[in-house]
């Protein structure tokens, strides 16, 4: 039985008070079920269809962006994963590594092997303080330290029916400042 104390409702007694951030307001996600071959280069490009767009009710809000991604790369070199915010078409890099000596990006993609029925799966989160409210489309992009790179996303570089095709993500949950 629920327990109802001084006649008040569950919700309200587990609300937060007026005033006080965290609350989740909205939440955007896009699944991407196809699989994708792209061949990439040395610039950044938009992985096909895996973005979302949120629009912030308050310029005090964050955004918590996650994301799963399901790869293969068995050509050799390096792939670098960069985590954009574009608003007002102009891309920004969100979280990117110290500039050390490498390649800068959010994400690294080291995975050439010989068993090209391999698949890897990386996800991470992020979470972001775009002081807009502006719709904001955030975006993962990939490029290479090589001309012509293949990557596969939701299968393996062999893609046979023996093998496992999968999903990737990206979900967006906006909080209240």
């Amino acid at each position: 039985a629920i327990i109802k104390p001084n006649n008040n409702t569950l919700s309200s007694i587990t609300a937060l008070p007026a005033g006080v951030g965290g609350k989740v307001l909205q939440v955007v996600s896009t699944t991407v079920t196809d699989t994708l071959t792209m061949t990439i280069g040395t610039s950044q490009t938009p992985i096909t269809g895996l973005s979302a767009n949120i629009t912030p009710s308050s310029t005090s809000s964050k955004i918590f962006v996650m994301h799963k991604l399901l790869f293969s790369n068995a050509t050799g070199g390096s792939v670098s994963v960069h985590f954009q915010r574009v608003i007002n078409g102009s891309p920004d890099e969100v979280i990117v590594g110290d500039n050390d000596g490498g390649v800068r990006g959010y994400l690294s993609m080291n995975t050439a092997n010989a068993n090209n029925y391999w698949g890897f799966e990386a996800g991470g989160s992020a979470l972001d303080t775009p002081s807009s409210t502006s719709q904001i489309t955030y975006r993962l992009t990939v490029r290479s330290v090589f001309s012509n790179q293949t990557v596969y996303f939701n299968r393996t570089q062999r893609g046979s029916s023996e093998d496992i095709n999968g999903v990737s993500t990206i979900t967006l949950m906006e909080i209240a400042g």
